[in-house]
């Protein structure tokens, strides 16, 4: 049995994205219908990155640590 690694790259703008993703859905005000919820927060998060400024999201990189390519690998 063979065990096949994915190497996917994310791009910055995603891991930004996600972590607004996850951070509207921490929120204890968030409501949205169950089967909606992470569409909704989805949504929320795409609009609130749209609408960030350049420092803003260096600071959410930072916080994510680090805002190079290579650190960024994830294995499936």
């Amino acid at each position: 049995m063979s065990t096949i690694f994915l190497c996917v790259l994310i791009n910055m703008d995603e891991r930004i994205v996600n972590y607004l993703i996850v951070k509207h859905l921490e929120d204890v005000d968030f409501s949205a219908h169950p089967h909606l919820r992470v569409r909704s927060a989805y949504i929320l998060a795409k609009k609130q990155y749209l609408d960030m400024s350049a420092a803003e999201k260096t600071e959410i990189l930072n916080k994510l640590g680090g805002n190079d390519e290579g650190n960024n690998k994830k294995e499936l």
